[in-house]
């Protein structure tokens, strides 16, 4: 990849999903540091979707790191006309096209003018626990919340009484993800897919025909 050998390069642009947007936002943001600037775009239309949004983004993120690729400001998410900080960029709906928002009140999302007219103040970064146990009456669920992983270990689970999976995006994950559960299923384990996006169907049929199918055929 060629961020290894950022030294050569003023600033990136990087395309991706957007149901895995916010993730590797945030892993590029703890991982470079703020030592060099990149800008993570998507769209939130397919191509042939009227109002595709895909090529704006990509534009307003040019701009983005153009601008900001001589201070080093680390590492933006650019979409739907806005500019959030990686540390707070969440994918709130899957309808809206500036459905991104910025998890802080302190960093709240800016417009790409606001952006290019100022600077972008640091902020810490926050701490994301990936696993917790919830305790509900005399039952232990543990609660996993995906992101860039295509796969989960299912060892440490196999006493549970059910699994909640926060997934990414309209509940969407890879099929070595659903084979992994297949296992857990076959056990007993109880098992719910939710969505982090609070405006979501949970739902991602349009996208992924049959997903849902074999979801359900597994239980």
């Amino acid at each position: 990849m060629c961020i290894r050998d950022r030294s050569s390069f003023d600033g990136f642009v990087v395309t991706t999903g957007t149901d895995t947007l916010e993730d590797v936002a945030f892993g590029l943001d703890l991982l470079l540091e703020h030592s060099t600037t990149v800008v993570v775009t998507g769209a939130m239309r397919p191509p042939y979707a009227p109002d595709f949004d895909g090529i704006g983004n990509i534009q307003d993120a040019a701009r983005i790191c153009l601008h900001h690729c001589r201070k080093k400001f680390g590492v933006d998410v650019v979409l739907g006309g806005q500019v959030i900080a990686a540390e707070f960029a969440h994918k709130e709906s899957i309808f809206r096209l500036d459905g991104f928002v910025s998890t802080s009140q302190a960093h709240p999302a800016r417009t790409v003018s606001e952006a290019l007219a100022a600077a972008v103040a640091s902020a810490p970064r926050s701490e994301r626990p990936l696993i917790h146990r919830s305790t509900l009456k005399d039952l232990t669920l543990p609660v996993v919340s995906t992101s860039l992983s295509h796969t989960i270990d299912v060892s440490y689970l196999e006493n549970a009484d059910g699994l909640i999976v926060a997934c990414p995006g309209a509940a969407s994950l890879s099929h070595a993800y659903i084979r992994a559960l297949q296992g857990l299923l076959g056990a007993g384990c109880q098992i719910a897919l939710v969505s982090r996006c609070a405006q979501s169907t949970a739902d991602v049929s349009a996208f992924y025909p049959g997903y849902f199918d074999e979801l359900e055929d597994m239980g």
